[in-house]
């Protein structure tokens, strides 16, 4: 931090050691750890398993993931100074619970009808029509609502949180250089 050099310059370094350098990172000790577990196995059991492919789906599914995980982590450890890996697990538990309580609120004003005569009684739908029907909707609206739900769900995990933590960590990380 002390050297010279651009905020930004200052930021992409500890991004891309903490996103790209712990990727490459972790995959080259967990090859070479592979290697020679599996190097004694093979000598000392006769016994081997596959090796990680780098070029697997759900390697790049995991990477990908990370990158996301780690800008939130990013975010927490330039708000805050001390403690940031707590103190950032905590912030995303109380947000969430922050969010549960917004949404049951919002759904409570926009759909007061569905709510009336619920009680704390535990519902057992045997399959999707039953719920469908007790929430007052077709078996295809509910799927075609569910379906909705998880397509923005998961266009703002992998498309919106990472950059948008990010530029947050960028624009916070500024201010703390002035």
């Amino acid at each position: 931090m002390a050297l010279p050099g651009s905020r930004l310059e200052k930021f992409s370094e500890r991004l891309i050691a903490t996103s790209i350098g712990y990727v490459l990172g972790t995959l080259l000790v967990y090859s070479i750890v592979t290697a020679i577990s599996e190097g004694l196995n093979q000598v000392l059991f006769r016994y081997t398993h596959t090796f990680l492919n780098p070029l697997s789906r759900a390697f790049w599914i995991g990477v990908s993931a990370y990158l996301v995980v780690q800008g939130v982590f990013l975010a927490g450890s330039v708000f805050f100074s001390k403690n940031s890996l707590i103190k950032t697990i905590l912030i995303i538990i109380i947000f969430g619970i922050a969010l549960l309580i917004i949404i049951i609120i919002a759904a409570r004003l926009i759909i007061p009808g569905y709510f009336e005569g619920l009680g704390p009684i535990r519902q057992n739908f045997q399959s999707l029509r039953e719920l469908a029907e007790w929430l007052g909707m077709t078996e295809a609206g509910l799927q075609h609502t569910g379906k909705t739900i998880w397509l923005i769900i998961r266009l703002l995990f992998w498309a919106v949180l990472a950059p948008l933590c990010w530029t947050v960590s960028y624009l916070k990380f500024r201010k703390i250089e002035v």
